[in-house]
C-alpha cells in the first residue's frame, strides 16, 4: 500500500526541492510500469552495439546474471522490427527520443512490451507509415501471420498476428507518439494515460528521485 511504501521511503522528503528535467515520454507511460528511456535514437543503437560486443542484450538490464536465451531476437521477430541499416539511418532523422515499457520485467519468459517513439519534426508524418511498411514486409514472410485492424477507445490500430503469437505486433498513434507493441492491453493502457485516466510515470516522486540521480537513463 502507499502507507507501507512511505514507511520504507519518505519520497516526499527525498524529492523536496528536486526539479530535474523529466523525459517527455515519461508522460506517456503508466505509473505502475517500468520505463527505459533513450534521449535519442542513437542511444538505442549505442546500447545494442555495445550489448552485442559483450555478448549480452537488453534483457540483462532486467535480469542481472541471466542468460540471454535469444530474448532480443525473440521480441524483434515478434514485433517484426529490427535495427537494420535503413532503420539506423532513418531512425536518427525521424525519431527524437525513445522509451521501452511493459507490464513487468520478465522478458525471458515472455511479457507485453511497448516501444514508444517520439517523432522528430521531420518524422511527424513519415515515421508511422515507414514503420508500418517495415513491419508489413517482415510479417508477410510468415504465412501464418494475418493482418488485423481495430480500435480501442479513440485509438485506431493495425498489425499482424499469428495463432502461436510468434508474430504479434500492433502499431498506433497515441498522444502524438508512435507505438509499436505486442499487446492490445498495452495500447489500452497507453491510451488511458493519454486521456488522463491513468496517472503517468512522470508524476511519481520515485521517478523524480531517480531521474535526479540520472541512474535510469541511457
Amino acid at each position: 500500500s502507499d502507507v507501507y511504501k512511505r514507511q520504507l521511503y519518505d519520497w516526499i522528503e527525498l524529492t523536496k526541492n528536486l526539479t530535474p528535467a523529466k523525459d517527455l515520454l515519461a508522460n506517456a507511460i503508466p505509473h505502475d510500469q517500468h520505463g527505459v528511456f533513450f534521449r535519442s535514437f542513437q542511444g538505442v543503437l549505442d546500447l545494442v552495439d555495445q550489448a552485442k560486443s559483450q555478448s549480452s542484450y537488453l534483457v540483462m538490464l532486467a535480469n542481472a546474471g541471466a542468460q540471454d536465451a535469444e530474448t532480443r531476437q525473440f521480441y524483434e521477430r515478434q514485433l517484426c522490427l529490427s535495427l537494420d541499416s535503413a532503420t539506423r539511418v532513418l531512425g536518427s532523422q525521424l525519431v527524437k527520443s525513445v522509451a521501452l515499457t511493459g507490464g513487468d520485467l520478465y522478458l525471458r519468459t515472455g511479457t507485453d512490451i511497448a516501444l514508444i517513439l517520439e517523432p522528430s519534426a521531420v518524422g511527424e508524418k513519415t515515421l508511422l507509415p515507414l514503420l508500418a511498411a517495415q513491419i508489413t514486409a517482415k510479417a508477410s514472410q510468415n504465412p501464418n501471420a494475418k493482418s488485423v485492424t481495430g480500435n480501442r477507445g479513440n485509438i485506431n490500430y493495425s498489425g499482424y498476428l499469428s495463432e502461436d503469437r510468434r508474430i504479434s505486433t500492433y502499431w498506433a498513434l497515441i498522444g502524438g507518439n508512435v507505438i509499436v507493441t505486442n499487446s492490445i492491453s498495452q495500447l489500452e493502457r497507453l491510451e488511458a494515460v493519454a486521456t488522463a485516466k491513468i496517472k503517468p510515470l512522470s508524476k511519481l516522486d520515485e521517478y523524480t528521485f531517480f531521474r535526479n540521480l540520472s541512474l535510469i537513463h541511457i
